[in-house]
């Protein structure tokens, strides 16, 4: 009587019990053509600069992070051409991100990851929508920010305009010829301040809600002007002073535009507010 023969069994291991598995829920499906890559290639390491591939064994709930990481495109930065593509890309992310922010303070919020899946299609020429839809929605949603931006903006001026008039009634204001608004807190000793001379000051320059828009270069620092090429506002104030001296100046938002040179611009319509402190001068 022939015996069956009996099916080959890989030899069996013992079984590992601190080895533990994540659910397959949570491997994102975009990780799943890792899975058929040999586990010697998987620990392997990159031979180049490139992104490196995370298996997908290691992704988990708790790094969100990392799988987003392989899902990037990998490549390169290191001729001219890889660069300027790139500085391209985050220069487009930036202006995007500043968009954002100022539709924030509308109240408005566009979700990122639509936003982005949305310029993917149209790279990849998958778009949800037709072009008349998007041109359509484009047109409301642009009049909409016209309204809303039209509203902040008379807001923000009528704001300035109280705290103007607030001002003026303080002891010891002042305004200049050209406009500013200013009270002399100290005059300060020593010799007279000149267009010629130079001065080591300290200033601050915030929004009427104390958000800072300029000083000095290293914080908490003395900066070294030469007074003819201070922007207007500070330069003619200063000349009011002498060492020891601190004023503060007013700079009304019909006056920001062109005399004041700032890193980043300030919102329409802002009221700018100096302060400022002459520690040392030198004819």
């Amino acid at each position: 009587m022939d015996v069956p023969a009996k099916p080959e069994v890989a030899d069996a291991k013992p079984e590992d019990t601190t080895k533990i598995t994540p659910p397959a829920a949570t491997v994102p499906p975009a990780n799943e053509a890792n899975a058929a890559v040999p586990e010697e290639n998987k620990n392997s390491a990159p031979e180049s600069t490139s992104l490196p591939v995370i298996p997908a064994e290691t992704v988990s709930e708790e790094t969100p992070t990392e799988a987003a990481k392989e899902s990037a495109p990998v490549f390169k930065l290191d001729s001219e051409e890889q660069k300027r593509a790139y500085a391209s890309g985050v220069g487009m992310a930036k202006n995007i991100e500043d968009q954002i922010a100022a539709q924030k303070l509308l109240h408005i919020t566009l979700d990122k990851d639509i936003l982005v899946a949305g310029m993917m299609d149209a790279f990849n020429h998958q778009q949800k929508m037709s072009d008349n839809d998007v041109h359509n929605t484009l047109s409301v949603f642009d009049e909409q920010i016209k309204v809303l931006t039209a509203a902040q903006n008379d807001k923000r001026l009528a704001t300035s305009n109280t705290y103007i008039a607030n001002f003026s009634q303080r002891e010891g204001a002042k305004k200049s010829q050209k406009g500013f608004y200013y009270i002399v807190e100290s005059k300060g000793e020593g010799s007279n301040i000149t267009d010629d001379s130079t001065v080591a000051i300290r200033f601050k320059g915030t929004l009427i809600d104390g958000t800072v828009v300029d000083e000095p270069s290293v914080q908490n620092a003395n900066q070294i002007f030469r007074v003819k090429n201070m922007m207007p506002a500070l330069r003619d104030t200063v000349k009011l002073l002498h060492a020891g001296g601190k004023i503060q100046v007013l700079i009304p938002p019909s006056l920001v535009e062109g005399t004041v040179r700032l890193e980043h611009p300030v919102p329409v319509n802002s009221l700018l507010i100096y302060s400022m402190e002459v520690v040392d001068v030198n004819d």
